[in-house]
């Protein structure tokens, strides 16, 4: 697990549907309409990484400590600020 490749995100957060639709495998009965918990970006693909950015690698960082994946496990989308940025680019360059 880590980094391998960058997108960008190119849409604003939107609520996934299939959280209501009771016929979805990502069905979530307790969840209402008026206060959705799961959301949807649209990514556009910007480039293959060179080689894996290991998750190990990224935890052992001390530049990437607030990094929010180690806070929120399951993001597989996540905001990086722009120190983080130019230090994981760096590191993959």
């Amino acid at each position: 697990m880590g980094i391998e490749g960058v997108a960008k995100v190119v849409s604003d957060a939107y609520s996934d549907f299939d959280q209501f639709d009771q016929n979805s495998y990502y069905f979530d009965p307790k969840v209402k309409r008026e206060k959705p918990i799961w959301f949807v970006v649209y990514i556009k693909f910007v480039s293959k990484t060179p080689q894996i950015l290991a998750l190990k690698t990224l935890k052992a960082t001390p530049e990437l400590a607030n990094l929010k994946l180690f806070k929120q496990s399951r993001l597989s989308v996540l905001p990086v600020n722009s120190k983080q940025w130019d230090f994981i680019s760096a590191v993959l360059d």
